[in-house]
């Protein structure tokens, strides 16, 4: 019975701690990307871009042979 309550005791315990020690993770870091000035005509005035040139791609715009290799080199 002692043994049981002992157990009961440290898995409650245990528990307890693990709640309460959950570190929340840090916010994503923002990828850098190209900077694009416009005129007030829409027209572009210049491209300011750090260490790498990058621009968002939506999934649908990569083509299936990238998507291919990505998963090829994940497995």
């Amino acid at each position: 019975m002692w043994f049981l309550a002992g157990i009961l005791l440290f898995t409650a315990l245990a528990g307890a701690a693990w709640v309460l020690t959950q570190i929340p993770l840090p916010p994503e870091a923002p990828q850098a990307q190209t900077t694009v000035l416009y005129d007030a005509t829409g027209h572009q005035l210049a491209t300011l871009q750090g260490v790498e040139n990058r621009f968002p791609v939506a999934i649908k715009d990569v083509p299936p042979v990238v998507t291919a290799a990505v998963v090829a080199a994940e497995d």
